[in-house]
């Protein structure tokens, strides 16, 4: 195993209770998945990422307010759109 590093371990889940994506060859019949529970779909121009409230957690990020600043962090990391 390797030795990862950073402040947050982020696990991604493609599965969920929402419709199953298209990824340009036709909608997907099925997910396996045994990662979890953060969720990435793609949508218009990008995708949507659903964080799980553990994501916050590990980051000692409890209150509303904390977890706004947080996510504020995690968007000024994305590139800008045209």
């Amino acid at each position: 195993a390797d030795n990862l590093e950073g402040d947050i371990m982020l696990s991604i889940n493609n599965s969920s209770k929402r419709q199953l994506p298209d990824f340009g060859t036709g909608r997907c019949q099925s997910v396996l998945t045994n990662a979890g529970p953060t969720l990435l779909l793609p949508a218009k121009g990008g995708i949507e990422v659903y964080l799980d409230n553990s994501v916050f957690r590990s980051a000692k990020c409890y209150s509303t307010s904390s977890q706004q600043k947080a996510a504020e962090s995690l968007r000024s990391y994305l590139p800008k759109s045209a």
